[in-house]
C-alpha cells in the first residue's frame, strides 16, 4: 500500500492536481520541467521550449521539495508488483532519444503506454517510435496498478524510474505505422525496439557540492521560455545546479540515499 507522500507524487507527475495555489504544486505539466532537469545538458530544455512547453521556474527555488518529490515517486514505483516481462510503447522526440541511446539509459522519468503509440504525443518534432520490452529488474510502476483512482485511464500508463539502463535496437519503420505523422507533418524519425534493465552503478564517488547561483538559474529558465539563447556564464550555473541534483536522484536509485 502506497504511503500518502507516493500517492501525491504520482499524481504530480500525471498531472492530476489542482489549478491553484503554490505554482509548483499545481503545475498540471510538471514532468515537464521534472524530467529536463534530470537530462544532461541543456539540449532537452531547447526543444521543448520549442515546442512551446514552458519550464517551471518554482523547481529552481526550494531544491529539497524537488529532492524528496523524486524520492517519493521512486519508493512508489519500487512498490509495484511484478510478473513476467512487460510491453509497452512511447513516442519520444529525437534530441531526448539521442541522449538515451548515446547514453545507453534512461535519463529522466519516462512514461511508456500500453495501449499502442498514442496520438496526443505526436505534436513534438521529429518523432522516434519506441517499443519498449521492460523487464521484471527494471524499476518501473503501472499507474493504474498503483493508484486506486487513476485520472488517465486511457494512456494506460506503465512509469520507468530514471538512470536505468537500456538496450536499444534501431529497426525499419513497419507500413502500419507510417501514418504517424510529427508536429511538422513529418514521418518518425527512427523506429526501434528498446530493452530495458537495471540501475547504473557509476557516479556514487562524483557529488558535487551545492553551490551554484539561483539568480543565473531563473535567467536561464527566463531565455529559454522566451526562445532566446541563455548567457553561457548563466548556462554553467544552472548545469551545476542540475549536476547536483541528479547526483542526488542517483543515489536514490541506488539505494544509498539516507534520507
Amino acid at each position: 500500500m502506497l504511503k500518502d507522500h507516493e500517492i501525491l507524487a504520482l499524481r504530480c507527475y500525471e498531472g492530476d492536481v489542482g489549478s491553484a495555489g503554490d505554482p509548483f504544486w499545481s503545475d498540471p505539466k510538471m514532468y515537464v520541467t521534472w524530467n529536463a532537469i534530470l537530462f544532461d545538458g541543456i539540449v532537452t530544455e531547447q526543444a521543448r521550449t520549442a515546442e512551446k512547453r514552458r519550464l517551471n521556474p518554482s523547481f529552481l527555488e526550494d531544491d529539497e521539495r524537488f529532492l524528496d518529490l523524486n524520492r517519493a515517486l521512486i519508493d512508489a514505483l519500487r512498490r509495484m508488483p511484478k510478473n513476467g516481462i512487460r510491453r509497452a510503447y512511447r513516442v519520444e522526440r529525437l534530441a531526448d532519444y539521442r541522449v538515451m541511446k548515446e547514453q545507453g539509459s534512461l535519463p529522466s522519468f519516462i512514461s511508456t503506454s500500453t495501449g499502442g503509440f498514442l496520438n496526443s504525443y505526436t505534436d513534438k518534432k521529429q518523432l522516434v517510435l519506441m517499443e519498449f520490452e521492460i523487464m521484471p529488474e527494471t524499476i518501473y510502476g503501472e499507474l493504474g496498478v498503483l493508484l486506486d483512482s487513476y485520472a488517465k485511464q486511457e494512456e494506460a500508463e506503465i512509469l520507468l524510474a530514471p538512470y536505468q539502463t537500456v538496450t536499444i535496437e534501431e529497426k525499419p519503420l513497419p507500413s502500419h505505422l507510417a501514418g504517424i505523422r510529427d508536429a511538422c507533418g513529418d514521418e518518425p524519425a527512427v523506429y526501434c525496439h528498446v530493452r530495458t534493465g537495471t540501475v547504473i552503478r557509476s557516479g556514487l564517488n562524483s557529488v558535487p557540492e551545492k553551490v551554484y547561483d539561483k539568480e543565473a538559474c531563473r535567467h536561464v529558465f527566463a531565455a529559454l521560455n522566451a526562445e532566446r539563447q541563455p548567457d553561457s556564464q548563466d548556462v554553467q550555473e544552472y548545469l551545476a545546479w542540475k549536476r547536483y541534483i541528479q547526483a542526488q536522484v542517483l543515489r536514490m536509485m541506488q539505494g544509498e540515499d539516507n534520507e
